[in-house]
């Protein structure tokens, strides 16, 4: 069980060269966050983004040497004596060996760094991402050090447009984090609602066709969920809930196993405690309330972890309902590293191991509940 999460962890810190040299972990100098980078939209350079290294070193060099005023020549400024050599270096022989090739990142990354290196007059027309938009539009006021990172990014963009890869356009790792916790929260939120309601209702109230209505809703349980997709999806269309949270959330609003699941707790509860709260005046849903949902917590832990680890890992229903990318949630987005043409596997396991953070937060603050759920009415007497 352990060995692929350790593969997952170890993958994470391989740079696009190394992902597929080592089994497990490469040598402890060869760590590497650029797959963090580039999933969290650093400004830092990191490998394959430089696509071009003669083209770029042939810029730095000629403009540098001539003094031509220009972003490449504040570039080749702030460079230290030996970058520069290897810079010309490369610019006379036309390549580059992987020997030079991290040492001229590291310089140019530490060049990002640089607070004075940007002018307005740079960026203007580039296409930017709206943070560094938003960036250009303080540079009076002045910015802080990782919009200062971002902007120089954009000037050492400008100095080869064709060399240097734009920053900014990868995929928005956090629109969709924030995306699967809405609706996951949200469907957590209603579900557990809604399925210990109807629990308690068939757990504490005797009414007819009670067994009739049981039997179907444990019918419904066996019939598989790919048989539903597309009556669920005409439902959906012509309700106008197509690309939108709404499509996500409506359908699982009412859970069947969780009605099961609070009924099952609910029944050990004493009918006494109920009667007890009417003579008191309580109403029904009073007792609901403040009666049967309390003692019923280590059910709810046990409810909300499973509810939330089956909506944040939903990925059909997602992926036929959504169309517009800023709506994704996170296992949409994963998908999207891995195309025909492209393939950012290094990336997509740092994803995958920032998505599995908030069920395993979720899993350490409520496993004592989700432990006495699972264990309730195991020992009799």
């Amino acid at each position: 069980m352990l060995a692929p999460l350790v593969w997952l962890v170890a993958a994470t810190v391989k740079n696009g060269d190394d992902f597929f040299h080592y089994l497990f972990f490469p040598p402890p100098g060869q760590f590497s966050a650029e797959n963090f980078q580039k999933l969290l939209g650093s400004p830092a350079l990191a490998t394959g983004e430089v696509r071009d290294w003669p083209a770029l070193c042939r810029k730095l060099d000629e403009d540098g040497r001539a003094g031509r005023p220009g972003p490449a020549a504040r570039v080749w400024d702030r460079l230290a004596p030996d970058a520069r050599q290897t810079v010309s270096a490369v610019a006379r022989s036309g390549k580059i060996g992987p020997e030079d090739e991290h040492p001229l990142m590291a310089a140019l990354n530490a060049v990002l760094r640089a607070p004075d290196l940007f002018r307005k007059a740079d960026v203007e027309g580039l296409p930017l991402a709206e943070h560094v938009r938003g960036a250009v539009e303080r540079l009076g006021a002045g910015v802080e050090p990782g919009e200062a990172r971002r902007l120089n990014r954009a000037v050492l963009e400008l100095v080869a447009p064709n060399a240097v890869a734009l920053a900014g356009r990868g995929i928005p790792f956090g629109r969709y984090m924030m995306n699967s916790l809405f609706v996951a929260g949200t469907n957590v939120l209603i579900q557990m609602f809604f399925s210990s309601l109807g629990g308690f209702a068939l757990a504490k109230y005797f009414f007819r066709g009670k067994k009739l209505i049981m039997t179907v809703m444990l019918a419904t349980m066996m019939i598989p969920g790919q048989v539903m997709l597309a009556p669920l999806y005409e439902l959906i269309f012509k309700m106008g809930f197509m690309d939108s949270f709404l499509g996500l959330i409506v359908p699982g609003m009412v859970s069947v196993f969780g009605m099961f699941l609070f009924r099952q707790s609910m029944l050990q509860m004493p009918d006494e405690l109920l009667e007890a709260g009417r003579m008191d005046g309580c109403t029904e849903f009073g007792l609901y309330w403040h009666i049967a949902l309390p003692v019923s917590r280590p059910m709810i832990g046990a409810f909300c972890l499973v509810s939330f680890m089956g909506n944040w890992n939903s990925f059909l229903w997602p992926q036929i309902i959504l169309h517009t990318s800023d709506l994704f949630t996170i296992p949409i987005g994963l998908n999207q590293m891995v195309g025909t043409y492209s393939q950012e596997y290094g990336v997509m396991m740092a994803g995958t191991l920032l998505a599995i953070l908030p069920v395993m937060i979720l899993f350490f603050i409520l496993q004592r509940e989700f432990i006495s759920g699972l264990t309730a009415g195991a020992v009799k007497g």
